[in-house]
């Protein structure tokens, strides 16, 4: 049968119209299907842990000043050993101690002992390892305070990890100190746990004192060095204190320190006082020099009326005068005559010449001869020549001689020898020989210096 395009075309009409006829008359059934609907964002892979946790690093090490680092592979970062033998095979590489500190800052944010493995493998020096524990350790406290405190409890017991504790806590910021307290109370007694209160104190003190006190009172004090760490501890709260609680005042506080301390704590309480009024007002600070411990009042005097002296030492004399008679040494006065000669020649020596006789005006023409001798030799001699006592005599023309520069010397030895004294005892001054000449058994020649009998 010959193909008729046109028979093809209706044929195929007919079966159009008979196929649409159909599914107007019998329409098909509906078929429920469930459709899950998928977010875009999870169309992505998820993340592993792995690379969750080196997106954190990154993110890290972008926010940390200077150039950003090379950062570690996932597989090498998520095994803090691994980690540290990769480092330590990129030794050599340009900016690798740049690389290696800021991976040990991030192992410091992770739970121990990531950081404490990382290192370990990182690197063969003791020293390293411990100059990036310090590091690591404050800059995790400066950004996680609880990553902070668990990495130095992780440390262990010594003298090293009360150091990196001292660090860590050295400016510690007040809002920290519930967190900081409840993380002391949990350090067993140690090197880390007293070396951490003692950065804790500053802050404790100003926010509460009782606190404070209790602390540093429950420190052990089984051996001699421990005993001097609390001490020190106590003596820290109390003598900077010093200005709020003198008096009355202190003695209350004092109630809340060891009994064996009390006694310690009042006598520094005191001499912090007393060396407050010493530097701003010396006449208050003359009355309180004997309420010191009596070891000490001696030295304290001299350095209070040599200081004086340079400064105002007419006033000086009046306070001299208003010290207890026990407390007029002759080092006193040989001191203060001295340096107010240093000063002012005239008023110095009018003072020594006005002084009634006795061991105080002795010991004050001693100083003042000390102090003539650089620039006025001569003099210098004529008023050690005037001691009375004979040893003392020798003695100060001795200093004399022996405080006199070169180039004076001639001069002193002159007036030695133009002394009304005893032959022998101006034999007796061992006078120093020019330097290009050596002195004999029994002494330079006359002509090189030695006073003629």
């Amino acid at each position: 049968m010959k193909f008729s395009p046109v028979r093809a075309g209706v044929y195929l009409l007919l079966a159009f119209g008979g196929w649409a006829a159909g599914r107007w008359v019998w329409p098909p059934k509906a078929v429920a299907v469930e459709v899950e609907v998928v977010p875009v964002s999870a169309v992505q892979a998820q993340p592993s842990e792995k690379e969750r946790k080196v997106a954190e690093w990154e993110k890290l090490l972008e926010d940390m000043p200077g150039e950003k680092p090379v950062v570690l592979k996932p597989e090498e970062s998520a095994d803090p050993a691994k980690a540290g033998l990769a480092m330590k095979a990129r030794a050599g590489e340009e900016k690798a101690a740049d690389l290696l500190r800021s991976m040990a800052r991030q192992m410091a944010l992770l739970p121990p002992p990531a950081l404490a493995e990382f290192l370990k493998n990182a690197t063969d020096s003791d020293v390293v390892r411990s100059t990036l524990t310090e590091d690591a350790a404050v800059y995790a406290f400066s950004r996680d305070t609880k990553a902070g405190l668990t990495l130095l409890s992780s440390l262990p017991n010594s003298k090293e990890s009360g150091a990196v504790a001292q660090k860590v806590l050295h400016f510690f910021p007040p809002k920290d100190v519930p967190e900081v307290l409840g993380w002391y109370a949990r350090l067993p007694a140690g090197e880390l746990k007293t070396a951490a209160l003692s950065e804790m104190v500053p802050v404790l003190k100003r926010q509460n004192f009782g606190k404070a006190v209790a602390l540093v009172s429950a420190l052990p004090q089984d051996g001699g060095e421990a005993k001097n760490k609390r001490r020190s501890l106590l003596k820290t709260l109390f003598v900077d204190n010093s200005t709020q609680i003198t008096g009355a005042a202190a003695e209350e506080k004092l109630n809340a320190a060891p009994a064996e301390e009390r006694d310690y704590l009042r006598a520094e309480i005191k001499n912090a006082e007393y060396q407050n009024l010493a530097n701003y007002s010396k006449e208050e600070a003359v009355p309180v020099l004997a309420g010191l411990p009596e070891n000490e009042r001696g030295g304290k005097a001299v350095e209070l009326f040599q200081n004086w002296a340079q400064s105002d030492p007419t006033r000086a004399v009046k306070g001299l005068a208003q010290l207890p008679e026990e407390m007029k040494t002759p080092e006193l006065y040989s001191a203060f005559a001295k340096t107010w000669t240093e000063g002012n020649v005239g008023m110095a020596s009018q003072w020594v010449h006005d002084l009634p006789e006795g061991p105080q005006k002795e010991a004050a023409a001693g100083g003042l001869a000390l102090g003539l001798a650089k620039d006025y030799p001569a003099e210098a001699m004529t008023w050690a020549a005037t001691l009375t006592d004979a040893a003392g005599r020798q003695a100060a023309l001795q200093k004399v001689i022996d405080a006199t520069p070169p180039e004076n010397l001639t001069a002193a030895v002159s007036a030695l020898n133009a002394l009304n004294l005893p032959p022998e005892e101006k034999t007796a001054v061992k006078i120093p020989a020019p330097p290009s000449v050596s002195s004999s058994a029994g002494g330079p020649a006359p002509a090189q210096g030695k006073a003629a009998p």
